[in-house]
This record gives structure tokens, C-alpha cells and sequence, in this order.
């Protein structure tokens, strides 16, 4: 069993820069990097594959990331993460004691201090809205031979706001693969990052928020999460925008599917 890792950059447009941030991200063995740049080409140095492409949209760099992968295993990979040293053996071990197990998300130290679950378990509706792509690996064949992509109207870059990892799960959770969560930390985040697509609640983020929703949920569920979201989320953006006027754009993105 293989674990390859699936990594999106953007305007690293030489192999030594693509290096470089395979020393930083601490990668040891298998991946596929996917630098959006001015240039197309492609190269590769021992088991680092290196796509250079002139497209756009963090969906499309990882969906061409999973149609060159070659490992059993792929593990989402941010360049703001640093892996742990021994990553790879948790991951597989992981799958050698779940072999049922499709999709598997560890744990992901971060500096929201957001608690994870200390138990195994089998991840529900709640779970997928909790999970970030950093936290993801998933079985190639799964993926590929049930005709899974990336939402490329989400995501970074498509202007719509992120969820892309979210819609994700639920596509896999409709095929009625199997998705599970194991306490294991398998990385970190960078501290002091900047977001590419969260400037903070706007008028704007809550009407793609919205869209967002409804695009991954279907129309139903979004709606009873987007009331449970303003509701919750008040405390955060109530500086800035009404609850009212928040709900309004809601509807006003869901409305817009």
C-alpha cells in the first residue's frame, strides 16, 4: 500500500522552487505537485511529479492531481502544512485496521485549537461540515472508479467561496462509500497564513455562502443549515451586518442556484 501526496501551490514555476516546498511541507515520499503558473510542463525528480498549468481554481489543480496519481492512498496537502515525519506509516496503518474505509481524515494540528474527537468513527453529516481538505486521504480506485471530482464552482480561485472538500465528502457519502475519522495527527498548519477566499463576513460572503449551501447540501438540508449557521455564527459577524440582512443574502445566493 502507497501514500502519494496531492499538493496545489500557485506561480512556483521552477523545479527548484517546487523543491523547496517539498523540503518545507517535510513530504518524504509519493506526490503529485500542481504549481498554477504562467507556463505549461511537466517533470519529474525521483517520486515528485510536477505539473505546471495556466488554469485556475484549487478544484482544478486537485482534480489533475487525482487523474496522474499512482498511489494506493492520496493525502490532501496544503503548502501552509508541514507533515508529520511518520505520516505515512499512520495513514496506512490506518487503512490496514479499516479496510472497508474509502475515505479517512486524521487529525490536523491547527491554531484555532478546534478539539477532535478522541474516538474512531464513522463521519456523519456534522463531521463533513467540520472537516478540512487538509485533514483528507481517500482510496484512488474509490474515487476514480465511482467518477468523483473536485466541484470546480467551488474552491479557491472559483470565486464562489470555499466547500469544495465538503461537497466532496457528500458526493462520496451519496455513492455510499465508506468515510471514517481516526484521532491520529498526521501534520500542522503554518501559523499567521492568509485565506485566498474568506475576507472576513461580508455582504458578499454570505450570499456565496448561500450558493455554496445549497450547491453541496441540495436544497432541503441547506436550508435548515443556513438557519442554524446564522443563528450560531451571530457573535462573529454581528459587528458588521445585521442577522436580518445576513439570512436576506443567504437566501438571496440560495435563491441564485
Amino acid at each position: 500500500m502507497t501514500v502519494e501526496v496531492l499538493l496545489s501551490c500557485m506561480h512556483l514555476n521552477t523545479d527548484a522552487k517546487i523543491m523547496e516546498l517539498v523540503s518545507r511541507t517535510n513530504i518524504k515520499g509519493n506526490a503529485t505537485i500542481v504549481s498554477q503558473c504562467d507556463k505549461n510542463d511537466y517533470s519529474q525528480i525521483g517520486d515528485i511529479k510536477i505539473i505546471y498549468t495556466t488554469e485556475r481554481g484549487l478544484s482544478r489543480s486537485r482534480n489533475m492531481a487525482i487523474e496522474n496519481a499512482t498511489g494506493d492512498i492520496c493525502l490532501l496537502c496544503d503548502d501552509d502544512e508541514i507533515l508529520e515525519d511518520d505520516y505515512e506509516q499512520s495513514i496506512i496503518d490506518a487503512y490496514t485496521g479499516n479496510m472497508n474505509a474509502d475515505l479517512i481524515a486524521f487529525e490536523i494540528k491547527r491554531t484555532d485549537k478546534r478539539p477532535y474527537s478522541k474516538k474512531t468513527m464513522k463521519i456523519g453529516f456534522k463531521q463533513i461540515l467540520q472537516t478540512s481538505s487538509v485533514q483528507i486521504t481517500f482510496k484512488t480506485r474509490s474515487v476514480i472508479e465511482n467518477n468523483i471530482n473536485f466541484d470546480t464552482l467551488l474552491g479557491s480561485g472559483s470565486g464562489n467561496g470555499a466547500g469544495e472538500e465538503n461537497k466532496f465528502m457528500f458526493d462520496l457519502k451519496n455513492k455510499h462509500l465508506n468515510l471514517l475519522y481516526v484521532p491520529k495527527q498526521i501534520g500542522c498548519l503554518l501559523q499567521n497564513t492568509t485565506s485566498q477566499w474568506f475576507d472576513g463576513y461580508t455582504i458578499s460572503y454570505f450570499e456565496k455562502h448561500g450558493w455554496s449551501c445549497r450547491r453541496i447540501m441540495g436544497s432541503k438540508l441547506s436550508i435548515i443549515y443556513i438557519l442554524y449557521y446564522i443563528i450560531t455564527k451571530y457573535s462573529y459577524y454581528k459587528r458588521n451586518v445585521s442577522m436580518f440582512k445576513a439570512l436576506r443574502m443567504e437566501l438571496k445566493g440560495w435563491h441564485r442556484l
